[in-house]
């Protein structure tokens, strides 16, 4: 149970290792599902969500609870970056469609957050207003690396 951000969140895990032995999948050790609930702080259900997984890691290095650690650290890596990636540099709105432009977007848009962080700015709204008031600011950080290695 987690209780934050004016909400109570649930999670269970189920996790099992018989399909190790029954799969051809290889370096499968064990599958698990997690279940979540969400409530509000008044006691309303929110929202509930299965999500199901597999791993190579055996019970003897990873249980049920470890593997809901690991699994909710990851989940939350990627929403955090898949929300600063639609929000803040607004790569919802692409109008990109065609061929791999969509991926190279993407990337491209992975390598600014990744430029921003080096940086040490935390504020990526912040640190894109000043680079669209002074272009030669996000030149500097991408050629900044090469330039003292020289």
């Amino acid at each position: 149970m987690d209780k934050g951000h004016g909400r109570l969140e649930e999670r269970v895990i189920t996790v099992s290792s018989m399909l190790e032995d029954y799969t051809k999948w290889p370096h499968l050790a064990q599958a698990f599902v997690i279940e979540k609930k969400v409530w509000d702080l008044k006691g309303n259900l929110r929202s509930q969500e299965k999500r199901f997984g597999i791993t190579s890691l055996p019970h003897s290095v990873a249980g049920p609870k470890r593997l809901l650690e690991i699994a909710h650290s990851e989940w939350a890596i990627e929403n955090q970056l898949h929300w600063r990636r639609d929000v803040l540099l607004r790569e919802d709105w692409s109008q990109l469609r065609r061929g791999i432009a969509p991926q190279v977007n993407a990337t491209l848009n992975n390598l600014v957050l990744g430029l921003i962080a080096l940086s040490g700015r935390t504020n990526v709204a912040k640190a894109r207003r000043e680079f669209e008031y002074d272009p030669s600011r996000a030149l500097d950080l991408l050629f900044k690396p090469f330039l003292s290695n020289s």
